[in-house]
């Protein structure tokens, strides 16, 4: 009952403030329980959520969660709420689940934003090589950071396009476009 009436009230207040933070606390809600790294950083994940959707912008700097995803624990950084709803795309909605034959022996990750989903290709693929291709200079270290420490991975700044040539590329407002 009190859950019920706290969610009706949070939805008043979206309803009043022209907010979503009754959304926002539901992803953060979902992801500290699928991939928070133990009771402080689920906390930080919920809070983080709903301090990036009142924010409305992106951090001067990341903030790093500690993440578990399987048996594979990260350090990842958030850069804004675009990140944490990638990471709901990728977690929770397991948008990449896709039923093979077999395990893939190698995995070609085109986009790789922060690492979302080569996370989610490693805990479900451990024994497959994957490269992972982001062609944003500012992402690109920070994709970096996230992944590192683990195994088989080869990771390239680089766009890919469908024809030969350079081409030039700008950066987002957000690290993930909607």
């Amino acid at each position: 009952m009190l859950r019920a009436g706290i969610w009706r009230g949070l939805s008043a207040l979206d309803t009043r403030l022209g907010s979503d933070l009754s959304a926002s606390l539901s992803l953060g809600l979902a992801l500290a329980r699928r991939l928070g790294d133990g009771r402080r950083a689920r906390l930080k994940i919920v809070t983080l959520s709903v301090w990036l959707a009142v924010l409305g912008r992106q951090l001067r700097r990341p903030v790093v969660l500690r993440l578990r995803a399987g048996a594979i624990r990260v350090r990842f950084s958030v850069l804004d709420f675009s990140t944490l709803q990638a990471l709901g795309e990728v977690f929770l909605e397991e948008q990449y689940a896709v039923d093979l034959p077999e395990p893939p022996k190698r995995i070609l990750d085109l986009g790789s934003h922060l690492g979302a989903s080569v996370l989610y290709f490693r805990s479900r693929y451990p024994q497959a090589r994957i490269v992972a291709v982001e062609p944003s200079a500012s992402l690109f270290p920070i994709l970096c950071r996230n992944l590192s420490g683990l195994a088989d991975l080869m990771l390239h700044r680089a766009a890919v396009q469908a024809t030969p040539g350079t081409t030039t590329f700008w950066d987002a407002p957000q690290s993930w476009p909607a």
